[in-house]
């Protein structure tokens, strides 16, 4: 929840962006169930969380006039929690192709500042343009450093979380078991046993005739929740189940949001002729970071051959939440003449008066948190394994074969 609160604080302008996060995230019946009793996931997201955030704060660094040491700080830092999520689950290697793109377009995007500093007459230089001229060097420094915090420092920490696996014979930690437990000889025969991590999760079909299998496509919607646990002892007219599944005033919602958020990233990058644009018509790349961090977190799983469950869908759900935020950032900034990021309306823009955007965006969280907490109320006894009534309990499965004790 700091995560989450920190990083909507810096991705939106206002000062509601990172409470109203933290507050989705709090009231989300998966945070809930998966957080409360421990899944692996939970650690998954909080490393991914932080990861990100800490790219992110390199990434928007005023870096020519940063002292150099000081900017490779969230870099390290960033490494550091990317290598916790990595030795916790696999999953966060996705978040991992997230820091490298943002990472490497960060020093993208910084080249040609250089590069027009350096076209500057010695003699007319200010003292900024001559700091921005020989921030050539450190960025290749950066781009040399990062095998280090990327790559090195994220595998002593793979590494040592095997430590306490194979405490149990005495015979301590080698390089060759973690490797063997990884990947199994792969590298050496190219057989992948079903023993090994990466055999387990290439297996074809391996969980899919499971009774509570859902495909990647299912867990926007919510479509089938993971059943954990029951009772068998209930006193009559009780029941108590643990599912996990979204608060679905926070799950669609955040899903209609990552479709509004995309729709505007085309209009952005489309130009008049209708050909597309590297760049966007406004230099505002939170839109683009946002999706970046959900798709690359979701589609993945397209390509896993294995039985995959809602829960997988856990690292998404931060994303949702900027998702949502974000959008009503946007809403808030509208002006209704057509030049930001919703479409231009006459009849609605002469209706349009200052302050009523931001009046309409606060509304519209007012009552998503709203929805959010009502329902995080009434699916609690599914998320939290509490005895309730039974009559409760039926009354909130909407959809056949939905939620299950």
């Amino acid at each position: 929840l700091p995560g989450i609160y920190l990083l909507g604080r810096f991705l939106i302008r206002r000062k509601w962006g990172g409470p109203a996060a933290a507050l989705l995230m709090a009231f989300d019946l998966m945070h809930f169930t998966q957080t409360r009793i421990a899944t692996i996931d939970s650690f998954v997201v909080l490393w991914i969380i932080w990861m990100i955030y800490f790219m992110l704060r390199w990434f928007f660094l005023d870096f020519f006039r940063t002292p150099f040491w000081k900017t490779l700080i969230p870099l390290a830092l960033s490494g550091i929690c990317m290598g916790l999520g990595v030795a916790s689950k696999w999953t966060a290697c996705y978040a991992g192709v997230v820091l490298a793109i943002l990472f490497f377009f960060g020093i993208f995007r910084r080249i040609p500042l250089v590069l027009a500093a350096r076209k500057i007459p010695d003699e007319e230089k200010t003292e900024d343009d001559k700091k921005v001229a020989a921030g050539g060097k450190y960025l290749i420094i950066t781009v040399a450093s990062c095998l280090i915090l990327f790559v090195i420092i994220p595998l002593i920490i793979y590494y040592c979380s095997y430590i306490p696996f194979f405490a149990y014979d005495g015979a301590g930690i080698t390089v060759d078991k973690v490797i063997r437990q990884a990947v199994g000889t792969y590298f050496i025969d190219g057989n992948i046993s079903v023993y090994c991590m990466l055999g387990y999760h290439s297996q074809p079909g391996l969980g899919m005739d499971h009774a509570f299998y859902s495909p990647w496509y299912e867990w926007p919607i919510i479509a089938k929740p993971m059943y954990y646990s029951s009772n068998s002892f209930e006193p009559a007219g009780y029941q108590m189940s643990i599912m996990a599944m979204g608060n679905p005033a926070v799950w669609w919602t955040g899903l209609l949001s990552i479709l509004l958020l995309a729709a505007v990233f085309v209009k952005r990058h489309t130009r008049r002729d209708s050909s597309l644009s590297l760049y966007a018509q406004k230099d505002d790349p939170r839109i683009a970071i946002v999706l970046l961090c959900y798709f690359v977190q979701l589609l993945p799983w397209i390509l896993v051959p294995r039985g995959t469950y809602i829960y997988h869908y856990f690292p998404c759900v931060p994303f949702l939440i900027l998702a949502i935020v974000l959008c009503l950032d946007l809403l808030a900034d509208w002006n209704g003449d057509g030049d930001d990021a919703f479409p231009e309306s006459a009849s609605l823009a002469a209706l349009w008066k200052k302050g009523s955007a931001e009046r309409i965006a606060l509304i519209l969280l007012a009552v998503i948190l709203l929805a959010a907490v009502a329902l995080f109320v009434t699916f609690f006894p599914y998320a939290s394994g509490t005895l309730t009534k039974q009559s409760w309990m039926d009354s909130v499965k909407w959809f056949d074969r939905w939620l299950w004790y």
